[in-house]
């Protein structure tokens, strides 16, 4: 067992990733032959990657604020906290905070056997991301319900899951 209490210092996402500001809050990246990288990604509003996936898919927990997120081929969906998004393997996506808000995500993903955890267009991504974390519409979105402290606004019901795939 080890019991991590001192994380690094927040690092600024690579200007060729996204678009606007965007930090990073290492959470884990354990070592060899655990492949999972998990972190805290900060987005200020409008804020977003760039068209990017995943080797072996990726979800995203949305903790505050409001973003959007969207899959190649399908409409720009809004997310909120307690949003948690599935992206499937190799699905072309983007996502970020919304134009006035800002947001953060735990984003959760497996490195590939070189040790890559996403890829950016065509490009893979080696360099830039602290301890090799990586980033990761209609993906898979689902909404949980947080007891106590949120506002008792009703939302419209929305399904479960989503997928922007089109058969």
């Amino acid at each position: 067992m080890k019991i991590t209490r001192e994380q690094p210092d927040s690092a600024p996402g690579p200007e060729e990733s996204f678009t606007g500001e965007v930090w990073f809050d290492p959470i884990a990246s354990p070592p060899e032959p655990a492949r999972a990288r998990v972190l805290s990604v900060h987005f200020t509003p409008g804020a977003r990657t760039a068209w990017h996936k995943h080797p072996f898919g990726q979800i995203i927990y949305v903790t505050e604020g409001e973003g959007r997120v969207r899959c190649k081929g399908g409409p720009v969906e809004r997310l909120r906290a307690g949003d948690v998004v599935y992206f499937e393997p190799d699905e072309d996506h983007w996502h970020g905070a919304a134009p006035k808000r800002f947001m953060t995500h735990i984003a959760i993903q497996e490195a590939d056997e070189d040790g890559v955890p996403r890829l950016l267009g065509r490009a893979r991504l080696r360099r830039g991301l602290p301890d090799g974390a990586g980033r990761g519409l209609r993906p898979s979105v689902s909404r949980s319900r947080s007891s106590g402290s949120r506002s008792s606004r009703r939302r419209r019901p929305r399904p479960p899951h989503s997928s922007c795939r089109r058969s």
